[in-house]
């Protein structure tokens, strides 16, 4: 009995800590070796990723940056401003049956718009009478117009040359793509 005392008697009694990990590890038997509160690691949240899937690169970041939500909204353009591009693009006279096909709406909100921009002669508007006695209506741009109701449609002088500056620069670039392309496929290959 001796023996057996011996190792109890060199056992000293346990102290809180110790026979909080014991119970820990009773409870958690995947974690083998419990981390003591003191010790333990900060937790982070990671998204979970399948095993096919390739880890995070830089692009991917980028575009996790570049949310559509956080960029700059564009303005919505209102029922006037999509008549008054339809028209002053297009430079063709409309009668608002024609009108209303194209851009999709109804008549009656069409006259109610092209009296207000007759008032303000944005529009103009004359009637024919056909040889039968019919009358037509037709209305178009008035495009010596200069007012705030178009200045969303035109584009400045600068943005004209910016635009035409970049396309001499892809023209140039696609003409030197072509260039290489035809010499490389003269090129003998092994393939």
């Amino acid at each position: 009995s001796t023996s057996n005392d011996a190792p109890k008697n060199k056992r000293s009694k346990p102290s809180k800590e110790s026979s909080l990990l014991d119970s820990d590890e009773k409870k958690n038997t995947s974690n083998p070796t419990p981390i003591s509160p003191a010790k333990e690691a900060p937790k982070t949240v990671t998204p979970s990723k399948s095993v096919n899937e390739k880890p995070s690169t830089a692009a991917e970041v980028t575009t996790a940056k570049t949310d559509p939500k956080s960029a700059p909204k564009k303005k919505k353009r209102t029922f006037q401003d999509q008549v008054l591009s339809e028209m002053f693009l297009s430079c063709r006279p409309y009668t608002l049956k024609t009108l209303a096909q194209s851009l999709a709406t109804t008549e009656n909100a069409l006259n109610h718009l092209m009296l207000s921009l007759l008032d303000k002669q944005v529009v103009i508007k004359k009637t024919f009478t056909s040889k039968k006695g019919r009358e037509k209506e037709l209305y178009w741009a008035n495009q010596g117009y200069e007012g705030k109701e178009i200045a969303s449609l035109l584009v400045s002088p600068k943005t004209i040359r910016e635009a035409e500056a970049e396309e001499q620069q892809l023209l140039q670039e696609d003409a030197d793509f072509r260039k290489e392309m035809a010499i490389i496929t003269k090129e003998p290959s092994n393939d």
